[in-house]
């Protein structure tokens, strides 16, 4: 308890009250509703398919493989969200698969294909014909 400045006596609040006041709030303001999801679109494979095909470096491959990989969880996510009564999944079990082995066949796809020779290292320097280096 402290006291204010006009002279009354305010309860004083601790970490835990504000936590057990957030998960009943949190609680009463649940209505039951299941979550719409938002849908996945369909141009994801060929997109990663097309910068795939343009990757120059190891950074290009690891930044398209890695945006692969987030979207492969998102669809995972998706699928197992399909058994679950909390969420509206936009697509069907059959769409998500083929998503699913479309993608996975994309990153094998850009992590079997090799990257190309830089010439960025491969300085060739004409040397006078009586230079002794």
């Amino acid at each position: 308890m402290s006291n204010s400045a006009d002279g009354t006596v305010q309860p004083q609040t601790t970490l835990l009250s504000n936590f057990a006041d957030a998960s009943v709030k949190s609680e009463a303001t649940y209505s039951g509703k299941p979550k719409k999801l938002k849908r996945i679109p369909s141009n994801i494979i060929p997109y990663v398919q097309i910068e795939g095909e343009a990757v120059k470096d190891a950074n290009d491959k690891q930044m398209i493989v890695h945006y692969a990989y987030a979207k492969l969880e998102l669809i995972d996510f998706y699928i197992e969200a399909l058994a679950d009564k909390k969420y509206i999944v936009p697509h069907s079990l059959d769409y998500l698969k083929g998503l699913q082995r479309d993608l996975t066949t994309a990153i094998k796809t850009i992590m079997d294909r090799p990257l190309a020779k830089s010439s960025e290292w491969n300085v060739k320097v004409d040397y006078p014909d009586d230079w002794k280096g």
